[in-house]
């Protein structure tokens, strides 16, 4: 059945020129599909939703993948094939890979030798120079980006590749880069440039050899902040390959080698000259202007032939075998002969080959968009089978068996891509229609290209074992299961609960394996999984009740009585720093670069995370009297005060740049209620109050606005999560929008007994919300009626939880399958949907 109707994607339907095979991935804003066009080739098809392709935004950036990636031509990329964004229904198709990413691999197999280490980024580094040749610069190279095959690795992704120039992490809409693997000048919002997929390659190459990133795991802003101020960690990293990777991961993008250099290096080519490996160079100097191109083009060093020695410092050695050993890591490699898997055992595939289908009448093939079906065997596309071959007999760089093994597969790898091959040959033999993935697992065959908003940048077979490992965050916290069956106006049972917390704060807060509070006299916190106390903390003086605990990296930073800012170790709960008396009177928020506090006369100061000294203090104090709350985003910092002003300073220098009227509600009797918390979105600035509106951080205009029900007049704090705003329409209703537009997408009925001035809580399915905050008004103190879970696939009240108990203020934080709720001085762990 022909046509681009919006079921395209159902086996037996067409998607341009490709048959639909069989689902292998979906995402909240696109799927891929397996596909085979009427001369046999395969292809991984790509496609928006049809709701996602009417807004242009992600249109644009989905023509801005197709243009980039289809610009690229070399071995070690998977190549696009071709490409329609006009259509109906806009899709990619590039070249099928059945393979375990770099990520999959490590985990299943255990961590590379140094010779297949060396191997791996060698190819790497000569893909990623043919990327740059095209004039592009990947942006987002990671483990879970780079797909093992046979014949060598891929780069697959470049959703957010952009042209060489003038590249900032921080563009309205630039899609963030992973953490860990984005350079400093990326996480600052300088300009990324080639030297920044150089960074990345040196974080691939310490995963490779270690089974982990080289600045750890966890918050995105402490892994940040990590890049931007710590050294890297390479115990492990096998000694020939430490400089290489201490060169790679150096601060300053003009240290860094070029991909060139890199392959020069690690081929023992470039005259026997060897990446610096001494203390202090791995980003601090300026370095050589790195001048060499790739091997085998202009100005590219030599390259040595086999059996070539790696130069080091003290030295050479010569590279291990392909077979031997890896280093200490996710696991060592066995031999081949004691813990190889057997072939997997396959329903016979029929011998006739598949039936031709028809081509849908109604398509025509954009002439520019796809290689013609005519072009002779060497013309023909990468992948697309010759005569009597079957689909899967080639790859991108031609016939299976006509290149040499990689240095880095493994028997046990080798066995692995093999029965996947197996797989993905069976499923299309017999092109029988897979189920859709669901959240834990996927029985699916590989894709090259990856479904934004996913968050894995391939879809691949798995072996489907019988019981499947318990699902962990990065930072090894066993994830709580959903609830099975929830009950409407059923409160369930606590996970864990515990005491000692003070009933005004401040927190918690979740960093690493552990939540963390405000107690009588200090911070403690209490593991997240079990409800464990972990540690605790007594400072000289108590903590300020006002603001919150704020993360930095791996530090939970803390005001406390006496002025000064400290930095708690969040796994042990010791000092990591503390600053003199600088007049800190609340914590307001902290980004890589600063903490920004407000001091006893109601002026923000900047504290350098570095140095710990303070970088700049206002000008003029911020209005209001009460406790003010912060956001920080793209250089720009947003006060909201207890007034009803939004004041904006430059992070930089603390110039005021613009100010946003928030507006006040009406009480009865007068008064105030505090300042309502802002956060951040896409660069911008989401802030409740009189209207709800998303600021641009830098002009601090208006994307959008959301004006309020003239009966009651006021927006509560503002939720942000997987793209849509949460809010309390004060006394009414909880609003769902889409976060992007402003455009409402459900409403709640919620008797709230005040305006929530600190944000809701989303974990999985569940959004847990405030019913109010008491007021500042000495005639209106409010009633605060506790806490609520809505479903949020259904916009439906599940349940509401309250202890009738006088004193007020419910907080909240969310983790790991678990939403923390702090009440008095008791904290609990509550299942979520």
């Amino acid at each position: 059945m022909g046509g681009h109707g919006t079921e395209s994607g159902e086996p037996g339907r067409w998607i341009g020129p490709y048959r639909v095979v069989a689902l292998l991935g979906e995402g909240g804003m696109g799927a891929v599909y397996l596909g085979r066009d009427t001369h046999g080739q395969v292809a991984a098809v790509k496609v928006l939703r049809p709701e996602t392709a009417r807004d242009e935004v992600m249109v644009r950036r989905f023509r801005r993948e197709a243009d980039a990636a289809s610009a690229v031509r070399g071995i070690g990329v998977a190549p696009v094939l071709g490409y329609d964004l006009d259509g109906p229904v806009p899709w990619i198709a590039a070249a099928y890979l059945a393979g375990p990413t770099l990520h999959e691999a490590v985990a299943e197999h255990g961590v590379l030798g140094e010779a297949g280490a060396r191997a791996l980024l060698g190819e790497l580094a000569r893909a990623v120079a043919v990327i740059h040749e095209a004039g592009l610069v990947h942006r987002d190279l990671k483990p879970s980006n780079i797909v093992l095959t046979r014949e060598g690795a891929r780069i697959i992704d470049f959703g957010i590749a952009r042209p060489e120039y003038g590249l900032t992490l921080t563009q309205p809409g630039a899609a963030p880069a992973t953490p860990g693997y984005a350079p400093p000048e990326q996480i600052t919002g300088r300009r990324a440039g080639p030297p920044a997929d150089v960074f990345a390659l040196g974080a691939v190459l310490v995963f490779a050899c270690t089974g982990r990133a080289p600045f750890g795991t966890g918050h995105p802003a402490a892994v940040g902040y990590r890049v931007v101020h710590e050294e890297p960690e390479l115990e492990g990293v096998p000694e020939g390959l430490v400089g290489v990777a201490r060169a790679c991961l150096a601060k300053q993008a003009g240290s860094r080698p070029t991909p060139g250099e890199l392959v020069g290096w690690v081929e023992g080519g470039f005259g026997g000259a060897s990446p610096r490996s001494g203390p202090g160079e791995s980003g601090t100097g300026t370095g050589s202007r790195w001048g060499a191109g790739v091997p085998g083009k202009s100005g590219a060093g030599p390259a040595s032939g086999p059996g070539a020695r790696f130069p080091e410092e003290s030295g050479s050695r010569p590279p291990p075998s392909p077979d031997a050993g890896s280093v200490d890591g996710l696991g060592a490699e066995p031999p081949a002969s004691q813990d190889a898997p057997p072939p997997p055992h396959l329903p016979s595939p029929p011998e006739a080959s598949p039936t031709p289908h028809e081509p849908p009448p109604s398509y025509t093939p954009p002439a520019d968009h796809r290689p013609s079906p005519a072009d002779p065997p060497s013309a023909r596309a990468p992948g697309r089978p010759g005569p009597g071959e079957h689909p899967l007999s080639r790859t991108s760089d031609g016939p299976r068996s006509a290149r040499t093994a990689p240095a880095w597969l493994t028997p046990r790898l080798s066995a692995d891509i093999d029965h996947r091959h197996a797989q993905a040959d069976h499923l299309l033999r017999t092109a029988t229609p897979v189920p859709s993935p669901t959240r834990r697992r996927l029985v699916t065959a590989a894709a090259a290209l990856a479904v934004p908003g996913v968050g894995a940048g391939v879809w691949w077979l798995t072996r489907d074992p019988s019981g499947a490992p318990d699902e962990r965050t990065e930072n090894g916290v066993p994830v709580a299961e959903p609830l099975a069956a929830p009950t409407a106006d059923t409160v369930p049972a606590a996970l864990w609960r515990a005491e000692g917390l003070h009933p005004d704060g401040p927190g918690p807060v979740t960093v690493g394996q552990v939540v963390a509070a405000g107690t009588s006299g200090g911070v403690a916190a209490w593991v997240q999984h079990t409800g464990r106390r972990a540690w605790s903390w007594n400072g000289a003086k108590a903590p300020d009740r006002l603001g919150d605990l704020l993360v930095a990296g791996p530090a939970i930073l803390v005001v406390t009585g006496d002025g000064r800012l400290t930095g708690l170790d969040s796994r042990t709960g010791k000092p990591r720093w503390r600053t003199g008396d600088i007049g800190a009177a609340q914590l307001l928020a902290v980004d890589a670069v600063s903490a920004y506090v407000l001091d006893r006369e109601r002026r923000v100061r900047a504290v350098g995370l570095t140095d710990r000294r303070v970088r700049w203090t206002s000008a003029r104090a911020v209005t209001g009297v009460a406790a003010a709350r912060a956001a920080v985003t793209r250089q720009r910092l947003l006060v909201c005060t207890d007034d009803g002003i939004a004041q904006v300073f430059d992070t930089a220098n603390g110039s005021a740049t613009w100010r946003w009227t928030v507006g006040t509600p009406a009480l009865i009797g007068g008064g105030r209620i505090g300042a309502v918390a802002p956060t951040v979105w896409d660069g911008a600035f989401c802030v409740g109050g009189r209207p709800l509106a998303l600021l641009d951080a830098h002009t601090g205009k208006a994307r959008w606005t959301l004006a309020p029900d003239p009966a009651y007049g006021f927006y509560g704090a503002p939720t942000v999560a997987d793209g849509r705003v949460y809010t309390a329409a004060t006394r009414t209703a909880l609003w769902c929008l889409d976060a992007r537009s402003g455009v409402p997408r459900w409403t709640v009925p919620m008797d709230y007994s005040g305006v929530p001035r600190r944000a809701d809580v989303v974990v999985g399915h569940a959004l847990y919300g405030l019913l109010g905050n008491p007021t500042d008004s000495p005639v209106q103190p409010g009633a605060d009626r506790g806490v609520y879970t809505v479903d949020i696939r259904t916009g439906r009240l599940m349940w509401t939880f309250a202890d009738q108990a006088d004193p007020p203020g419910w907080r909240l934080a969310g983790a790991a399958g678990r939403v923390f709720v702090a009440r008095r001085d008791t904290l609990r762990a509550m299942p979520t949907l």
